[in-house]
């Protein structure tokens, strides 16, 4: 298998942290010139976007909770996911609200990090529901999730570098608070950065946006991870 992806992904780094719960080596593969625009890789995801896995018969597949599912599916030692029916479910339920009504917020102010464009009123009707949406998590993460076999969980892969990202936007945005804090997620930021297997992911994430913020010619918002 191998991967188009990026070391200033968060959505790269939950493919890497399934990967390597299960084990599983995933080479990388470099885009082709032109980039996720060219026609070359649009063949392969229409989307334009990154992570896509190429699996070894030369099929991609793109999204990272898709290509989560994918590596669950044929690497199914050790599991991501509970072996209870009803735990099975909450999780993916927990990992359809962590994109659904955490990370979408977050992701349409991409549009607005450049100051100079910013739309303040769009910006804060978004903050109120990446609030919402932090507050939803919480409650969900509060209650015992059923274990798994593999080191942390599909949940953990999803969630970790979301949380990451949410601490990187609200930093770009110079909002007073990380809403995912403001909504109750502190304890879970901290406890993945300082996790033995996760932590090292999302520090490596952090340096990696450090340096291509600078390279960009922005300030840098690694310390606020």
């Amino acid at each position: 298998m191998e991967i188009y992806s990026s070391a200033v992904s968060p959505f790269s780094v939950r493919v890497a942290l399934g990967a390597a719960a299960k084990g599983q080596e995933v080479r990388a593969r470099s885009l082709p010139a032109g980039g996720v625009r060219s026609d070359e890789f649009l063949h392969i995801n229409p989307v334009g976007k990154i992570p896509v896995l190429v699996t070894d018969d030369g099929h991609g597949i793109a999204e990272s909770a898709a290509i989560l599912g994918y590596l669950e599916h044929c690497f199914p030692s050790p599991s991501l996911l509970p072996v209870e029916a009803a735990a099975r479910a909450r999780m993916d339920s927990a990992c359809r609200i962590v994109d659904l009504y955490f990370a979408a917020p977050v992701i349409r102010l991409f549009r607005q990090l450049d100051p100079a464009g910013r739309n303040d009123d769009a910006v804060g009707q978004e903050v109120q529901d990446w609030i919402r949406g932090a507050r939803l998590l919480s409650e969900i993460v509060a209650s015992p999730s059923g274990k798994v076999q593999a080191p942390w969980s599909m949940l953990d892969c999803m969630l970790a570098p979301t949380l990451h990202l949410s601490r990187r936007i609200s930093a770009m945005l110079d909002l007073p608070e990380d809403p995912a804090v403001t909504g109750g997620l502190k304890h879970c930021h901290d406890s993945y950065m300082a996790h033995p297997g996760i932590g090292p992911f999302l520090r490596a994430l952090s340096d990696a946006q450090h340096d291509y913020d600078l390279s960009a010619g922005r300030r840098s918002v690694r310390s606020h991870h």
